[in-house]
């Protein structure tokens, strides 16, 4: 998902460039490791978040990190959530061929 940093919603959004949050980060790190047998692939994400209304957020339930994971050439394309700063998921390798795009988000999981 690729966003305009012109473009104003609205409500804050943490993203580079931006101003909404002046204080704070996201950033994610991601691991992918393959089983012996090439069958399946485990991705983990492990989330650092530094807005303390996000963590709030997160931990009232209204929203959640989240790990997408999507295959162009195989029109794979799924989505993980968790409360957690830290989410591993096995795939398929099956599932996947050639360029593998992972994105991590925190998105908001109620209407308020």
């Amino acid at each position: 998902m690729k966003y305009d940093h012109q473009k104003a919603f609205p409500y804050p959004v943490l993203r580079p460039d931006v101003d909404d949050y002046i204080e704070g980060e996201f950033q994610s790190t991601i691991d992918v490791e393959g089983q012996d047998d090439g069958s399946m692939l485990e991705f983990t994400a492990h989330f650092a978040l530094s807005v303390k209304e996000i963590t709030k957020a997160i931990a009232k339930d209204n929203a959640r990190y989240m790990m997408l994971i999507s295959c162009r050439d195989t029109y794979y394309r799924e989505k993980f959530l968790t409360k957690k700063n830290t989410i591993a998921k096995k795939i398929s390798s099956s599932l996947l061929r050639g360029e593998v795009q992972i994105d991590s988000f925190v998105v908001t999981v109620k209407r308020s």
